[in-house]
C-alpha cells in the first residue's frame, strides 16, 4: 500500500447489515415501499432474492447500509392506511461488535480498554465520596466507600439477543446479547 494512502480506522461507522421485516404485510413487498420503510434505519441497498421473488413471505430480508454508532432501532411506525399504524419489528443480522468511545468496529464498549482505563479513573475519583459515578451508557455504579458495600450496578437492562424480533424502541448496542451495559 502507498505511503500516501492513510486510513483512518476511526471513519468506518457504517455496514452493510442484513435485516429482517417479519410479518411485513404482501401490499409493502414492492421495491419503493420498502426503500421508503428501510430508509429509516439506514441506506437500502438490494433484497434477498426470496423477498424479490415473494416466494418466502415469513419476512422480507433487505441489505442496508448501517450507521453503527448510532443507537439501533428495532421497530419503525408505519402508517398502513388512512389513520392505521402498524409496528414494524425490525431484526439485524450478525451484527459486529462496535465501540463509541474509539469508534472502531471489533470491540464493544463494555470491553473498550480507553473506556474501562476512564471508568476507573472515575472511580477513583469519586470513591472518597461514595458518590455515585455515570458510565456514559446511561447507567450508574455507586462506589463503594471504606466500609461501605460493594459497587452496585444501578439501571441495566437487557435488550434481548441481537437476532431477536425487534421489540419496538431503540437498542443501545451495549445492551445487545443479553449483557449488561458495562459488564
Amino acid at each position: 500500500m502507498p505511503k500516501c494512502f492513510t486510513f483512518d480506522e476511526h471513519d468506518i461507522c457504517t455496514m452493510p447489515i442484513w435485516v429482517r421485516l417479519h410479518s411485513l404485510p404482501l401490499e409493502l413487498w414492492n421495491d419503493r415501499a420498502l426503500s421508503r420503510i428501510l430508509s429509516r434505519i439506514g441506506r437500502p441497498i438490494g433484497t434477498d432474492k426470496f423477498t424479490h421473488s415473494k416466494k418466502q413471505t415469513s419476512f422480507a430480508r433487505a441489505l442496508v447500509e448501517i450507521d453503527l454508532s448510532k443507537d439501533l432501532i428495532d421497530c419503525i411506525k408505519l402508517n398502513v392506511c388512512e389513520g392505521i399504524t402498524l409496528d414494524q419489528g425490525i431484526t439485524y443480522e450478525k451484527l459486529p461488535e462496535f465501540c463509541k468511545t474509539c469508534r472502531r468496529i471489533a470491540h464493544s464498549t463494555a470491553t473498550c480498554e480507553k473506556y474501562l482505563a476512564d471508568l476507573n479513573r472515575r472511580v477513583q475519583k469519586k470513591r472518597e465520596g461514595g458518590n455515585s459515578v455515570s458510565l456514559g451508557t446511561g447507567e450508574k455504579v455507586v462506589v463503594a466507600t471504606e466500609g461501605g458495600t460493594a459497587a452496585e450496578n444501578t439501571g441495566g437492562q437487557h435488550a434481548g439477543a441481537q437476532t431477536g424480533v425487534g421489540t419496538c424502541g431503540n437498542l443501545n448496542r451495549e445492551n445487545l446479547g443479553g449483557q449488561p451495559a458495562g459488564a
